[in-house]
């Protein structure tokens, strides 16, 4: 009997899993519907053309930030110059020129002191917070730039910003090769019997590019637990450990008919080329003309009773 039960327990609980598992299936095909590149009906063709160019990044503008805490405005400032400078000096070995770097001091913030009493009238010292770009020509340097900014202490990396010096060389060839695509969708078309002639088309032109998100690795790790500074203390502080990772890479690729470099690895610009043409075809004359002599044209007047009565013209249909 107990070896019956243990039995049934497995199979159930291979059911309960594979039922999640199709559940899952299913809301992911929900989520994700296709989209068809082709769609033919007696009236009209439709087709849908899209492609996408992976940039890579010309350069990169990288934003750290940091403060400084001094008793007067020239005790921040001296802090403020000579830490400014010796970076600045740092990032040389990176191949960071000084015309590369822009420091810009963006808040200069008095500190009260503040009692049982109230607060005081003068401030007791000043707060600068100041704002550090780089223009970064390699993705690679970006990691040893953020390592000599740790050692400085400046620990806060903002935004990493990339830019594409010629966007329309790249818009130009995304346009050429949506005609191509095109031409072999209508060729694919005439194969199999939706022929576009004598009829009329439209088409509408669309653009736009992504960029990686400003953070590409975006973490907040805590320890578990933190201890007391004093060992006596039979106390602790209890900390969530939280990770949190953001793609960079945020367009869906699988409706695009072609992906220039598909292969880099870095995170890229995606600039998106699409184009939506719509052919209707005539209608079929004696089709047309059918339905005209078959349409019963009706009038009503006022007579002398006013009263409305009808008057029909026009040709009868057919009788059979």
């Amino acid at each position: 009997m107990n070896y019956f039960l243990t039995l049934t327990l497995i199979a159930l609980t291979f059911i309960c899993k594979a039922q999640v598992i199709n559940k899952q299936h299913t809301l992911y095909q929900q989520g994700n519907p296709q989209e068809c590149g082709i769609t033919g009906d007696p009236n009209a063709l439709s087709m849908i053309i899209q492609t996408v160019y992976r940039a890579k990044p010309d350069g990169y503008h990288a934003i750290f930030t940091t403060s400084f805490i001094g008793k007067s405005v020239l005790d921040v400032e001296s802090q403020m110059n000579k830490k400014t400078d010796s970076l600045i000096t740092a990032v040389g070995k990176l191949g960071i020129e000084p015309r590369d770097v822009l420091a810009e001091m963006t808040t200069l913030d008095p500190i009260f002191d503040v009692g049982l009493n109230g607060s005081s009238n003068q401030p007791s010292g000043y707060k600068v917070t100041e704002n550090i770009t780089f223009h970064v020509r390699d993705f690679n340097t970006i990691r040893y730039l953020a390592k000599t900014c740790l050692d400085f202490q400046i620990y806060d990396l903002t935004h990493v910003t990339p830019y594409v010096l010629q966007p329309d060389l790249i818009y130009d060839t995304l346009a050429a090769k949506s005609v191509e695509i095109l031409e072999f969708k209508k060729e694919l078309s005439r194969d199999i019997g939706y022929g576009a002639a004598d009829g009329k088309a439209y088409f509408r032109k669309c653009r736009n590019v992504y960029y990686p998100n400003d953070m590409h690795l975006v973490a907040q790790i805590q320890n578990s637990r933190m201890y007391m500074h004093d060992l006596s203390q039979n106390s602790d502080i209890a900390y969530n450990r939280n990770l949190r990772v953001d793609s960079y890479n945020n367009l869906d690729l699988r409706s695009v008919d072609y992906v220039f470099n598909p292969n880099i690895i870095e995170p890229t610009i995606d600039f998106h080329y699409r184009i939506d043409y719509n052919y209707v075809f005539p209608p079929d004359e004696e089709e047309e003309s059918e339905n005209d002599e078959n349409v019963e044209k009706v009038f009503y007047i006022l007579n002398e009773e006013g009263e409305l009565q009808q008057l029909s013209f026009g040709k009868k249909k057919k009788e059979d």
